[in-house]
C-alpha cells in the first residue's frame, strides 16, 4: 500500500510498503527520506474535521481508510524553524547530491544557483554531500558553480576540507588543497583543523599531502591535543616528527628550576635540558654543578605530559614517563612556565627521535632493483578518484598535472609487501611491465617509490574489465569473443615468447581501452626469465582459476598460461567459471576430475578448443599454431591482430 505525507500544507513524498507495517517503521523511512529523526515526528490525520495522532503500535493496513498525512515536528526541536525552507526549496537538491545525480544537480542549479550555499535540515551543503561521499565528479561541478570551499556546516563542526579529511577522500582532499583559496588550516571548535582529523582517520597518505601542502601541525585542538597526538598509528606520528624535525633546527638549551616530589616534600632542584647531548639533569642549584642529583637520558622517554592541577593547587606541574614505567612529576609556579617546559622537552625528544632516524638507513627501503623514472613523483599527478583496491595496492585514476593526460596510478604499500615477503612480486611487477611493449598489454609509462610505497603508473583502460562486462551481460557472443580470445592469444605468446610466465589469467586481469582491445594486466604473480623447460613452484592465483598441475604443486610452466586462455574464452562463451561451483573445496574437486559441461548454444568448434585448452595433461595442451590453426578462429586475420588491429567492428558493443 501507499500513503501520502504533507508538510504544512505541501505534498512531499510518497511511501509505499507492505501490509501491517507498524507505524514506527513508518517513522523510520521518513526519517531516511526527509532528515527528521524519528524522535521528533508526528503524524497525524483528519477524521471528522478532527486533527488525530497515530500511536505508535498503529498498523498501516488497507483496513485504515485514510491515504493521506500530516507530518509536524515536535516544537521543542532545536531545528524546527530551519526544516521548512529545505523541503520546500532544496529538498531535491540535496537528495541529489546524496545520490549523485550530476544531471539533476547540474539542471538544479542551473534554474536555483543560490541553492549552492543553502543549508539542508541536518545543516550541511551540497559540497558537503560531495565531501562526505568522495564523489569527485560532483565535488567539482559544485565547485564549477561557485561553491564555497572554506564554508562551514551548520553546526560549526566542518568544512569540506575537514569532512574529506575524515571520510578519508584522498581524490578530494588533493582537489581542495590545490584550489589557491582554501583555507588549509581552518579552525572549528570540535574538529580543530583538518590535519586533526586526517591523524585521527590514521590516513598516512592525506597526511602526508596535508604536511606538503604546509599544513600547521602545532595547532591544539579545545583538549590541548596537537596532531601527532591525535595520530591513529606509529607511521603517521613518525611522519609528522619527520616533518617538524626538518622544519626546526638543534633546540637550544633550556633551564630553570623546578620542583620535584620524588624527595621528602616538594624539594627545589635546577633542571638543565640539553637536546644535543640527550641529557635532562637534576642539580641541587644554580651555582653549584657539582653536585648532581639526577640524570635522565633523553632517549629513554615515553612520555611527557601536562597535568590537571589538582583541587584547591596553585602549582602547575608536568609528567615524565620513561620506557621502563618509571615516572617523575616535576611542579612550577605558572602555567606558561610549565608549558615552555613541556613544549621545549617535547621539542627536544623530536629532535633525539629523528636523529636516531637519520642514522637507521634502513627507516627509508630503497629498493634499488624497483625501477625508477627519475622526472615524476607523486606530487606530478592530481587524483581524480579510486578505481580500484587490494589487499597490498590501490589503484587511483589520476592526471598529470603538466599534460592533463589520464593515467591509473597503481601505489603499493612497502610494509605490507615485507610482511607477506611479497616484495620480489612488485619489482618483478614492473621490470617485466617495464621490457614489455605490445598492443596487447597494459603498458608501463612512469615507476618510482617514496619511503611507504611503491608507484605504477600505466595507461588508462577507460572501458572497465571483462569481469565487470560479464557483471552486465552475463556471457559474450562468438562473433566479439573471438576477437578477444584472439587477441589474448597472441598477448600471451608474446610473454611466453619472452620468457614470461603470467600465472593469474582471469576476467579481473583483462581491461578494455578506449577501443576496446583488451590489455592484460595485474603483473603481480608473473614470472620472468623462465626457459622453456622450465616450471615454477609457486602456489598463487584464482582458485576458480587453477590449473591442475598448479592444484597438485607439479610445477607450472609456459602451458599454464594455456589453460588461462581456455578458463576465460569458457568465461566469455558461457559466464561463469570453467568448473564453477559456490564451494571452493568443490571448485578444486571439480578442476582434478570433473566433466566440462556446456550451454547448447556453444558451437561445437568453440567446445573443442576449449577442451584442449583445458587438457589436465599440460603436455598434450595445443601450441599456439595449433591454436591460431584452429577451426574456431576461422575468419581471423592474424597479421592484423598481431598489429593491433582487427576487420570487426566493436563500435556496438555498449552495456553502460
Amino acid at each position: 500500500m501507499k500513503i501520502f505525507i504533507k508538510y504544512k500544507g505541501k505534498s512531499i513524498i510518497e511511501l509505499k510498503f507492505e501490509e501491517n507495517t507498524p507505524y514506527r517503521e513508518i517513522k523510520t523511512m521518513i526519517e531516511n527520506k526527509l532528515l527528521v529523526p524519528a524522535s521528533e515526528q508526528t503524524l497525524t490525520y483528519l477524521l471528522s474535521e478532527i486533527e488525530s495522532k497515530i500511536a505508535d503500535d498503529q498498523l498501516f493496513s488497507s483496513d485504515f481508510k485514510h491515504y493521506c498525512f500530516i507530518l509536524k515536528r515536535n516544537a521543542d526541536s532545536p531545528i524546527a524553524e530551519d526544516f521548512y525552507p529545505e523541503i520546500s526549496g532544496s529538498y531535491e537538491f540535496f537528495e541529489a547530491c546524496k545520490e549523485g545525480d550530476i544531471n539533476k544537480v547540474t539542471n538544479l542549479l542551473a534554474n536555483s544557483p543560490e541553492l549552492i550555499a543553502e543549508y539542508s535540515a541536518d545543516g550541511l551543503t551540497g559540497l558537503h554531500y560531495a565531501a562526505c561521499s568522495g564523489n569527485i565528479q560532483l565535488f567539482t561541478l559544485l565547485c564549477q558553480f561557485g561553491a564555497d570551499i572554506n564554508q562551514i556546516s551548520k553546526d560549526g563542526k566542518w568544512s569540506p576540507l575537514h569532512m574529506s579529511c575524515i571520510q578519508g577522500h584522498l581524490g578530494i582532499t588533493d582537489y581542495l588543497l590545490r584550489q589557491k583559496n582554501i583555507q588549509i588550516d581552518l579552525e572549528t571548535p570540535i574538529n580543530a583543523t583538518p590535519l586533526h582529523c586526517a591523524c585521527l582517520r590514521g590516513s598516512y597518505e592525506i597526511v602526508e599531502l596535508l604536511l606538503q601542502s604546509k599544513a600547521n601541525y602545532s595547532i591544539e585542538n579545545q583538549f590541548g591535543k596537537t596532531p601527532i597526538e591525535m595520530a591513529a598509528n606509529k607511521e603517521i606520528r613518525e611522519l609528522i616528527s619527520k616533518y617538524m624535525g626538518t622544519a626546526f633546527e638543534l633546540p637550544g638549551i633550556f633551564e630553570g628550576k623546578l620542583w620535584m616530589s620524588k624527595f621528602i616534600g616538594k624539594k627545589r632542584v635546577w633542571a638543565v635540558l640539553k637536546p644535543e647531548e640527550g641529557e635532562f639533569l637534576l642539580y641541587k642549584d644554580n651555582w653549584d654543578r657539582n653536585e648532581l642529583l639526577e640524570s635522565y637520558n633523553l632517549d629513554d622517554f615515553q612520555e611527557i605530559k601536562r597535568c590537571k592541577p589538582k583541587f584547591l593547587s596553585h602549582d602547575f606541574s608536568f609528567r615524565m614517563t620513561l620506557k621502563n614505567g618509571t615516572k617523575e612529576n616535576f611542579y612550577l609556579k605558572t602555567e606558561e612556565s610549565a608549558n615552555e617546559w613541556v613544549k621545549s622537552m617535547f621539542a627536544a625528544l623530536l629532535y633525539r627521535q629523528n636523529k636516531s632516524r637519520a642514522l637507521k638507513t634502513k627507516h627509508f627501503i630503497s629498493l634499488e632493483e624497483f625501477p625508477v623514472t627519475s622526472e615524476v613523483n607523486y606530487f606530478s599527478f592530481e587524483i581524480e578518484e579510486t578505481i580500484g583496491k587490494s589487499e597490498f595496492s590501490t589503484v587511483y585514476l589520476v592526471k598529470k598535472k603538466d599534460t592533463g593526460v589520464l593515467y591509473a596510478l597503481k601505489s603499493i604499500l612497502k610494509d605490507a609487501l615485507s610482511k607477506q615477503n611479497y616484495t620480489k612480486y612488485a619489482v618483478s611487477e614492473a621490470n617485466i611491465l617495464k621490457s614489455i611493449s605490445f598492443p596487447y598489454i597494459i603498458k608501463l609509462e612512469y615507476s618510482f617509490q617514496s619511503e611507504r610505497s611503491l608507484f605504477l603508473v600505466m595507461e588508462y583502460c577507460s572501458n572497465g574489465s571483462l569481469s565487470n562486462l560479464l557483471k552486465k551481460i552475463h556471457y559474450i557472443s562468438e562473433r566479439i569473443a573471438k576477437i578477444w580470445a584472439a587477441e589474448l592469444v597472441v598477448a600471451i605468446k608474446h610473454l611466453n615468447r619472452n620468457n614470461v610466465v603470467f600465472r593469474d589469467l582471469k576476467p579481473e586481469n583483462i581491461l578494455f581501452d578506449s577501443n576496446w582491445r583488451i590489455k592484460v594486466s595485474d603483473f603481480g604473480l608473473a614470472k620472468g626469465n623462465v626457459q622453456n623447460e622450465d616450471t615454477t613452484s609457486s602456489f598463487c592465483g584464482s582458485p576458480a582459476y587453477f590449473s591442475p598441475e598448479m592444484l597438485n604443486k607439479e610445477g607450472v610452466g609456459k602451458s599454464v598460461d594455456i589453460y588461462g586462455i581456455g578458463c576465460i574464452l569458457y568465461e566469455m562463451l558461457v559466464g561463469y567459471p570453467p568448473f564453477y561451483s559456490e564451494l571452493i573445496e568443490n571448485t578444486l574437486k571439480k578442476i582434478d576430475y570433473g566433466k566440462l559441461k556446456f550451454p547448447k548454444y556453444v558451437s561445437k568448434p568453440g567446445k573443442n578448443l576449449i577442451k584442449k585448452l583445458l587438457n589436465r595433461n599440460p603436455n598434450l595442451r595445443p601450441t599456439y599454431e595449433e591454436i591460431e590453426c584452429h577451426n574456431f578462429f576461422e575468419g581471423i586475420n592474424w597479421d592484423l591482430i598481431e598489429l593491433g588491429t582487427s576487420a570487426i567492428d566493436f563500435q556496438g558493443l555498449n552495456y553502460t
